[in-house]
């Protein structure tokens, strides 16, 4: 039903329509056009514009061969005297019970005493609609004029320009129309927005003064404001420059009340801003008696009255939907101030870095230093047991790569200091683009140093993570897993390989260039204030969202791979301090990303946010990797060779009784003590190896103080291919028998005699009697028992896989109380 409905008023319509459409053929339409006054000069020029629109339309329709004349009746009250409503209302009734005008448009004077008749007059079916100065109660179709807000705002701007310093104004109007309030107050709210701590505006007291439509009253108004001597006075119309005839005289004499005013408060020194912009007025103008003109195109007013009256016409259903609110605006404005012969001096502001950039140098500085000297501590140190179990030549990548990111902040903290180092402005003064190589350099050599530092930096980490997961992961027993120079290049190559492809792309194809290029922020003369230089690609998201995708999806990748390791002790792995460093990155990075996009139109705040990330990333590996190392090696290297032997005792006994409370006898095997009587003892951890027993080895060696661990490690690497331990350890619990600790492999051929061990045990019992064998004890070899009663021998380990193995494990001595004795 409803569609039916509509569709019957559609066709309704469209009937009406095109019956109207035949009527206008052998039509004569008249078009009533009411000023406020006819004699006015703008509203003279408004009537030239609407006649010569109609005479056009004419012969437009008759080249279309429709018989149709229009035609525009110009009329209006012609005294000027803005109490005279009357004479308005009158002719707009006459208008609508003439019976032969086709549509109204008026310039409203009063609306209060005209809407009645605008209304009666809609109700004949008469469109109405008004231009220069509307009416608020919507009793017309349409508005053609000027939005005199922004017209008043733009009076206040031209007031700005003339004195940037600010100071005091008044406002001068004629009647209390509409667009004159809609003016006036345009003019206070612009004046009142630009008021800053140094320039104030206030408007002076009368203010606004009526002219009432008179010349000679705006005259004694304007005296009266310019005896307070303020600094601007703005006319919200050209009223007071129109040109008076004397009609006492014979002949007639011209004359300018405005011109006689404005010498006689020459020296006053104030600047005269007035609407409207007529011919005449540009005459004074150009003679330097007004300093701003903000006008209007009255002609255009009037050719678009007649062109909208026309369209309703033809067109009833214009009619048929609430248009009260309509406003149609046209290009009407108008703008000329007077530039002085001498302009204020202009303070221009670069938005330099100036002494911001030296902390970008002091933060590079030290992130340089603190890297080299971790590096030559390394290397220093690369023997000693607490480096070589990290592997110096991973520290080495890692510090590395840290110093490669922080030479970035070198070029990130140059500018091109205006244009006075070299020039990169955005368009030269010969209008050819920047062509200095050093404006490509500035910008894209710090993308390549992120990215490579990045990479190498992150290439071991990740890859020391994985092969850490993937040995405590292992589900072959005695298989070797070790993170080689392959596992890490592995990883290298292909972050390196790809950031190195796209940075080329972006580098050749589309490159970032540091340009310098002006604010839109502009003088009270349009002159530029501010430029800031910054680094510009045409198409900077295509290169920068693939180097996010492929080194944030590997951070994040890498921060899961340190979330799987979490629970490995700090014996077996550094992934707590991996952990640590990589989860502090990406932390870093999703809190610091956003801040920069912030503040990326504030030149120095955007330099300060990236170099304090760049640098809080930079630390944070360093000092997370390596400070816990440099503290642990300073204070074993302070105690004595006796010291260290008990003290790496106590740690191998720690170990294993964590390895067997965390084991528990589960997994592919298990330990057991075979006691000289061929039973088992599982009354005891396995693994349990008691105090007195362990210093048995040393008694057996003679002590060597004069030498250090690392020095016994060294002879001891050359010592017999056959990795055996064989202890005579004391009878556990009843005193009975000696016991030996007896391992074997977990292979298909072998599974007839001794129990299994699990493969995280018998990696910690290697691990542990490397540890003695390096630390001087007189260890003999770690056997397999065969099922025969012979020794299988398990694989020798050169000094790569020793090293190796040490990497596995990571540092052991993490987390170990300093007194030996201590549980």
């Amino acid at each position: 039903m409803t569609i039916l409905s509509f569709v019957t008023v559609l066709c309704v319509v469209m009937s009406f329509s095109s019956e109207t459409t035949a009527a206008l053929e052998n039509t004569h339409l008249r078009f009533a056009v009411i000023p406020k006054w006819q004699d006015n000069p703008y509203f003279q020029t408004v009537g030239d514009g609407c006649k010569r629109k109609a005479a056009r339309l004419t012969q437009k329709l008759s080249q279309q061969k429709k018989n149709v004349t229009i035609e525009c009746v110009f009329v209006g009250p012609t005294s000027e005297d803005p109490n005279d409503v009357a004479s308005q209302e009158n002719i707009v009734q006459k208008m609508a019970s003439s019976g032969d005008i086709h549509g109204i448009a008026i310039s409203v004077i009063d609306e209060r005493s005209i809407v009645f008749a605008l209304e009666e007059a809609r109700a004949k079916g008469i469109p109405v609609i008004t231009f220069d100065s509307d009416i608020s109660k919507g009793g017309r179709d349409y508005f053609v004029g000027t939005n005199n807000s922004v017209f008043g705002k733009w009076m206040a701007r031209a007031a700005t320009q003339l004195k940037p310093e600010g100071g005091t104004f008044g406002v001068l109007i004629s009647g209390h129309s509409p667009n004159m309030m809609e003016r006036y107050n345009g003019i206070v709210k612009e004046l009142e927005a630009r008021k800053t701590k140094t320039h104030q505006w206030q408007e002076i007291p009368g203010s606004p003064r009526n002219a009432n439509g008179d010349v000679n009253t705006a005259i004694d108004q304007l005296e009266r404001m310019a005896k307070e001597k303020p600094t601007v006075i703005v006319s919200a119309m050209g009223l007071p420059m129109r040109i008076v005839v004397d009609q006492t005289q014979d002949p007639p004499v011209s004359y300018s009340p405005w011109t006689t005013f404005v010498d006689k408060y020459h020296d006053a020194n104030i600047a005269f801003v007035c609407g409207d912009a007529m011919p005449h007025q540009f005459d004074l103008f150009n003679a330097n008696f007004v300093q701003a003109l903000v006008g209007q195109d009255p002609s255009a007013q009037g050719e678009k009255s007649i062109e909208i009256l026309y369209e309703m016409v033809r067109d009833p259903t214009q009619n048929l939907s609430s248009n009260a609110a309509m406003v149609i605006t046209t290009d009407v404005m108008g703008y000329h101030v007077r530039v002085p012969t001498r302009l204020p001096e202009r303070e221009l502001d670069h938005n330099l870095l100036g002494g911001l950039a030296f902390v970008g140098y002091c933060l590079c500085a030290v992130v340089t230093a603190t890297a080299l000297s971790f590096i030559t501590w390394v290397h220093v140190h690369r023997n000693v047991r607490v480096v070589r179990v990290s592997q110096p030549r991973f520290l080495i990548m890692i510090a590395s790569g840290v110093l490669i990111m922080s030479l970035a902040l070198i070029p990130f903290s140059m500018d091109d200091g205006g244009g006075e180092k070299f020039n990169c402005f955005e368009i030269r003064d010969d209008g050819d683009p920047p062509v200095d190589v050093r404006c490509e350099v500035i910008c894209m050599s710090p993308v390549w140093l992120v990215c490579l530092g990045f990479t190498t930096c992150f290439s071991a980490l990740y890859a020391k993570t994985h092969r850490i997961n993937k040995v405590f992961k292992s589900q072959s027993a005695f298989s070797r897993v070790k993170v080689s120079e392959t596992d890490v290049m592995g990883p290298f190559a292909v972050l390196t390989l790809l950031n190195i492809v796209i940075l080329l792309c972006w580098t050749f194809v589309d490159p970032l260039t540091y340009l310098r290029e002006p604010d839109s922020e502009t003088d009270g003369w349009h002159r530029v204030v501010s430029t800031r230089g910054r680094c510009k690609s045409s198409h900077i998201e295509y290169f920068l969202v693939p180097l996010a995708c492929v080194n944030l999806g590997v951070l994040l990748m890498a921060n899961w791979q340190a979330y799987e390791a979490r629970d490995i002790e700090a014996e077996f792995a550094e992934a707590k301090y991996i952990g640590i460093t990589m989860a502090s990155m990406l932390q870093a990075l999703i809190s610091g990303i956003p801040v920069m996009f912030i503040v990326y139109d504030l030149p120095q705040a955007f330099y300060m946010v990236s170099t304090l990330l760049l640098f809080v990333i930079s630390m944070v590996i360093l000092m997370v990797i390596f400070f816990p190392k440099v503290l642990f090696t300073r204070e074993f290297l302070s105690m004595s060779v006796g010291d260290q032997r008990a003290f790496i005792a106590q740690a191998i006994r720690r170990a294993s009784v964590r390895m067997m409370d965390n084991s528990s006898g589960t997994g592919t095997g298990s330990v057991r003590r075979m006691s000289s009587a061929g039973g088992d003892r599982p009354d005891r951890p396995n693994w349990w190896v008691p105090n007195s027993t362990l210093t048995s080895p040393f008694q057996q060696t003679p002590a060597r103080e004069s030498e250090s661990v690392d020095s016994f490690a060294e002879e001891d690497d050359n010592q017999s291919e056959e990795l055996e331990l064989r202890q005579q350890a004391a009878t556990v619990g009843t005193g009975r028998g000696d016991g030996m600790l007896v391992f074997r492999r977990s292979t298909a051929s072998r599974t007839s005699s001794v129990v299994d061990i699990h493969i995280a045990s018998l990696i910690e019992s290697i691990k542990e009697a490397e540890i003695m064998r390096n630390s001087g004890m007189a260890v003999q070899s770690v056997g397999v028992q065969s099922s025969a009663g012979s020794s299988s021998l398990l694989p020798p380990c050169s000094e790569e896989e020793e090293d190796d193995n040490a990497a596995h494990s990571s540092n052991i001595f993490d987390n170990m109380p300093k007194d030996p004795d201590k549980p």
